[in-house]
This record gives C-alpha cells, sequence and structure tokens, in this order.
C-alpha cells in the first residue's frame, strides 16, 4: 500500500491506470466519500478525476457508470467514465479483484455559489431535461424507492417524517431517468452554463419526483450550512415546472416523495457521523440543526402549497 495524507492507495492501482489507460498518473490529491475515494491525478499535461470503489458490488458499478453515458447521449453534460482499453467495461479491477477503478477527465469550473438564483434556475432546466430522457424500462415500486438509502433507524427526526409518507403515492410507474444526487456540489459552472454533472454514484431508473425531491432539500447541501430558502425553493420548483410540467398528480405525489427525500438525506448524515472525525461530526451535527425547520417545511407541505409554488394557483 502507498500512503497519501491518510489515504492507502493499493499497490496495484497505479499500474492498473497506467496499463488500462496508457497514463503515467500522479496522485495530487484524495478526497474520501461515503462510497468512493476520489483522486486527483495528473498525467504529463492532462488533469484526471479516478474514483476507487472499494470492495462494491462491480455489476451495480458499471450500471450506473452506464447511466452517467445515458444522459450524455440525452444532451446532458454528464460527466461519463473514460473506457480503459481493450474493455467493455467502465472500470478495471484492482486490489486482486476486492476493488473497481473508473477514470474521469477533469473538468475546469467552480461549484455553484450559495444565494445565486440564476445558477438554481439553470440547475432546474438541466433536471428537467435529464428527466426528458424516458428509459424503456419497468417503474419502480414503492418498496424499490423506501428500501434505497441510508439506515433511517439512526435518524431520530425521520419517524415523524415517514409517519407521513403514504406509500400508495410512491408507486409511480412513470420513470425516468435520475440522478439520485442533484446537488450544487456535483455541478461544474462555467459562469451560469452548467460544464459538468458529476458524481452517478446514486443513479437509477425511477420516478422523477424522487430525483426533484432531492434536489429541492438539499441542493445547497456540503457547500451551505443551511439549506435552500423558501424562496430558492419555489425559483428551483417554478423553473423546473416550466421546462417539464407537473401533473395534477405529480403534486399529489410529491409531498410523500419530499418527506422520503428529507428522511434519507438527515438519516445520511447521523450514519456519517458514526465514524466521523470531530470536525466533520460538528459539521455534520450543524446542518442537522440548521435543516430542522426545512423538515418541518416538509411536513407542512400540502398539493395547494406546491401548486402556488409551481405557480399553478
Amino acid at each position: 500500500m502507498m500512503n497519501y495524507g491518510g489515504f492507502s492507495v493499493p499497490d496495484d492501482l497505479l499500474e492498473a491506470v497506467a496499463n488500462s489507460y496508457g497514463l503515467k498518473p500522479v496522485v495530487l490529491r484524495h478526497r474520501v466519500g461515503p462510497r468512493s475515494t476520489v483522486l486527483f491525478l495528473s498525467s504529463g499535461c492532462e488533469a484526471y478525476v479516478g474514483k476507487y470503489y472499494g470492495a462494491r458490488d462491480g455489476d451495480q458499478i458499471e450500471r450506473v457508470l452506464r447511466l452517467a453515458e445515458l444522459a450524455g447521449s440525452a444532451g446532458c453534460p454528464a460527466v461519463a467514465a473514460i473506457r480503459p482499453r481493450d474493455t467493455d467495461r467502465c472500470t478495471v479491477e484492482v486490489s486482486g479483484g476486492r476493488g473497481r477503478f473508473a477514470l474521469f477527465p477533469f473538468v475546469r469550473g467552480s461549484e455553484y455559489g450559495p444565494g445565486r438564483i440564476d445558477q438554481l434556475r439553470t440547475a432546474a432546466r438541466l433536471l428537467a431535461n435529464l428527466h426528458r430522457k424516458k428509459p424503456n424500462v419497468n417503474g419502480p415500486s414503492d418498496s424499490d424507492v423506501l428500501s434505497s438509502g441510508p439506515d433511517l433507524d439512526v435518524c431520530p427526526a425521520c419517524s415523524s417524517l415517514l409517519k407521513q409518507i403514504d406509500s400508495r403515492q410512491l408507486m409511480d410507474h412513470k420513470v425516468h431517468l435520475c440522478h439520485g444526487d442533484f446537488r450544487g456540489q456535483n455541478l461544474i459552472f462555467c459562469q451560469n452554463r452548467v460544464a459538468g454533472l458529476l458524481d452517478f454514484d446514486d443513479a437509477r431508473i425511477a420516478s422523477r419526483l424522487w430525483d426533484l425531491s432531492y434536489a429541492v432539500l438539499f441542493f445547497s447541501a456540503a457547500l451551505s450550512a443551511s439549506p435552500l430558502l423558501p424562496s430558492e425553493r419555489r425559483a428551483f420548483l417554478r423553473t423546473y415546472h416550466q421546462h417539464l410540467p407537473l401533473s395534477p398528480e405529480d403534486l399529489e405525489r410529491l409531498p410523500s416523495y419530499l418527506c422520503w427525500a428529507a428522511a434519507r438525506g438527515l438519516a445520511l448524515w447521523e450514519d456519517l457521523k458514526r465514524s466521523a472525525a470531530p470536525d466533520v461530526h460538528g459539521r455534520l451535527t450543524l446542518w442537522s440543526l440548521r435543516y430542522a425547520p426545512m423538515v418541518e417545511w416538509v411536513l407542512g407541505g400540502t398539493p395547494e402549497n406546491l401548486r402556488s409554488m409551481t405557480g399553478d394557483l
């Protein structure tokens, strides 16, 4: 193992990158995430981003990376994995088959600037365009949606949210290509244009309401200690609705999806606290406190309120 600032890189990882992509990689820095470790690499004058997935289901990783390719084919600026040489897969095996690695081009630009309504509207239009892609597959059931995500038992605030969910409203068989973690942190902006949509690790074929709800609630997560302001949520929802209208049936279902999205996000933070360093633990605790008003907004959400936010009343 080679150690880079506390992260141990498998001995064969850089060798695999060299052999599979024809590069001479140098690790510049890294960022450890809940599902993968991101490596910022250089090779000659070019910059790349690599993701080391560790011991995860290789087929599942391939699936989400191919969904990124599908998004790109639909005109979305999705940052898809660079295919290794002499294979039809998106990843290469490392650590003797115990891990997988994917390589991506480095996209230059800046992250979402909290408070930038123009960027919020641009992001909402992009999400609507992504959801226009309708794969020819069966839709998820309510159990598919409820079984995905972190352990909800670790989140004290989740019980009140889950009680508000009408599971029948989650049985939406109109499916779309969903990013799964559509937040400002995963968008690269070049002025007011999105140059890259990153991190399809949670991508799936599901109801667009699953994707939209999480985006509305957690768009500024990790970039700001507070959620979007009500006026910002309204701008995001209204712009999305203008480009891909929400039907009356969608607005009836949306409150249950919002409750599920809030529970999913808050439970993830509680789960991350278990192994977080003290400074990260404190940051996650602060976020949970700052998001408490958002939970109240979600619990008080009604189809009538949502119609008002989309401009349909």
